[in-house]
């Protein structure tokens, strides 16, 4: 019944947003999208040619959404390379933040992503999309030629490439062949692939010890799972530098598992911030129609179900309902790969347009983060040069000290997890990165939003003035940085009649060439309190 009434909400959404006559084009968009795609996939790789010259580095993924949203990955490589992976930063969370608790994170994949952000994108998705040309072996040449061209020309393969992934993606490389191993029961092969997908992806891994776990209940067979066990075995030393001492050193409410167990929504109990996501949404609802049309068509033409393709589904609402273990573009390209592999194998060119119909959705609800409001194609990409904000926020901080700490001033979330930092939740990752850089303490980041998730911790929220003078004696911080919105540009007096100097100022609109005007764009002041 859900579903039937989001579905019923998507269809109202539709009509408010593009109108009666915008919508008389809607049964076109599968012929345009596969018309325009190609178009937009050439144009974006030709912009891509700006990564031959010196200043690769400063290009961090292909939208400023996502661009700065991943300098987080290049904030935790800084600190691996500063203090290895089981020493200790002072420059994360609530101050001394032990390192071995970032378990999930994969260090070749992660230096991969800090020094050519767009380069490691690309080999993986065309790695991962050439991978597939191994069926060569077993299938019709121009069947997998037919279908690969197909995937190229998608929407989601074009959103994954250049708006949603990130370091996971050299895992995805390869996680076709292992598939591949799974299927021909090539176990020796498989459990190569996934051993070195291990060094490449956490969540990776654990989807694929799912797959396996259901390829040996399917075949009443223990080899498809014991192709798994070596990967997990590497895994498992991940977790080697999180138990090398107590809990937090700030409050003995803190337990690593368990605190990642909390902000996956699995633990609810003496939890500060709940979850409001946990829901069947109108994107979700969309995809899984497309999902079950796939499948229904798939029954009709074949009779018969894959397996992992269901299991696959039951995962996706998994994550979207019960379990937000990985990101939504994660599964997204765990559906990519095994409907592409269905494709493959099934050979039924009937098969063909319910095979479009679900690998290029309807750009609008594309989860990637452009803004479009056509029905009939998706917006070109080029690489995000990172550094003129980079260069903008450190020229901001300047006033900063080495080791000293600035409080960035929030308002109270009132225990909800999707309204911490007011929405702007993208933008504190850019303060925070070049606090790192910088060799000073930035927060709140999300990692002390962790640390004190718990019933009645310590925050560090407030937006008036003497909330901010209580929050930086509390914390121990040396500067407030405090927002006002984008039309207000002079700041408010009551800062300075409070006590507060002002030391610099940042606006976010100063960049709206290189962001667009749809970003969000507040202004920021850094302030001093004045001493009495």
């Amino acid at each position: 019944m859900q579903y039937l009434l989001n579905l019923k909400s998507l269809i109202k959404r539709l009509n408010v947003r593009f109108g009666g006559k915008k919508l008389l084009f809607l049964p076109f968009y599968p012929l345009t999208l596969l018309i325009t795609t190609p178009v937009r996939l050439v144009q974006s790789l030709w912009a891509c040619r700006v990564l031959a010259h010196d200043h690769r580095a400063d290009y961090l993924n292909f939208t400023p959404a996502t661009g700065i949203t991943s300098l987080f990955y290049w904030t935790v490589a800084i600190n691996f390379s500063r203090f290895g992976r089981s020493g200790m930063s002072p420059y994360l969370g609530l101050g001394d933040y032990r390192l071995g608790r970032f378990f999930q994170y994969t260090w070749l994949s992660l230096y991969s992503y800090w020094k050519a952000s767009n380069i490691t994108l690309l080999l993986g998705m065309f790695g991962w999309f050439f991978m597939h040309f191994i069926w060569l072996n077993t299938a019709d040449p121009t069947w997998i030629i037919l279908i690969m061209a197909l995937v190229l020309f998608s929407t989601t393969f074009y959103a994954n490439t250049f708006a949603l992934q990130n370091y996971n993606v050299l895992g995805w490389a390869l996680f076709p062949l292992g598939i591949y191993g799974i299927i021909q029961g090539n176990w020796i092969l498989a459990g190569c692939i996934w051993l070195f997908i291990s060094f490449t992806s956490f969540t990776i891994v654990v989807i694929v010890a799912y797959f396996c776990l259901v390829q040996s209940l399917f075949l009443t067979s223990i080899f498809p799972f014991l192709t798994i066990i070596p990967a997990l075995i590497k895994l498992l030393t991940n977790f080697s530098p999180v138990f090398k001492s107590n809990a937090s050193q700030h409050d003995e409410n803190f337990n690593p598992l368990v605190n990642i167990l909390k902000a996956l929504g699995v633990i609810e109990k003496n939890v500060k911030y709940k979850r409001t996501d946990k829901k069947i949404n109108l994107r979700h609802s969309y995809f899984i129609l497309l999902y079950l049309q796939y499948i229904l068509m798939l029954y009709y033409l074949e009779g018969t179900l894959d397996p992992l393709l269901i299991s696959g589904i039951i995962l996706y609402i998994i994550n979207a309902r019960f379990l937000r273990f990985a990101d939504y573009q994660t599964l997204l390209m765990t559906m990519l790969s095994l409907l592409t592999l269905t494709t493959i194998n099934v050979h039924n060119y009937f098969l063909l347009p319910s095979f479009w119909l679900v690998i290029s959705p309807l750009p609008p609800f594309s989860p990637a983060p452009w803004k479009t409001d056509s029905l009939l194609t998706i917006p070109s990409a080029k690489p995000f040069n990172i550094r003129k904000l980079i260069d903008g926020v450190s020229a901001f901080l300047a006033p900063v000290q080495e080791n000293q700490r600035v409080l960035m001033c929030y308002t109270d979330p009132h225990d909800d997890y999707n309204h911490i930092f007011d929405g702007y939740r993208i933008l504190n990752e850019l303060p925070s990165h070049v606090a790192n850089l910088k060799r000073f303490h930035f927060m709140p980041d999300w990692w002390a939003v962790f640390d004190t998730n718990y019933e009645g911790a310590p925050n560090f929220w407030g937006r008036e003035p003497e909330q901010v003078k209580a929050k930086l004696q509390e914390w121990k911080a040396d500067y407030a940085i405090i927002y006002q919105h984008k039309n207000e540009k002079k700041l408010d007096p009551v800062w300075e009649n409070s006590g507060f100097t002002v030391l610099n100022n940042f606006f976010w609109s100063d960049f709206s060439a290189e962001l667009g005007d749809s970003f969000p764009q507040p202004n920021w002041w850094l302030l001093e309190r004045n001493p009495n």
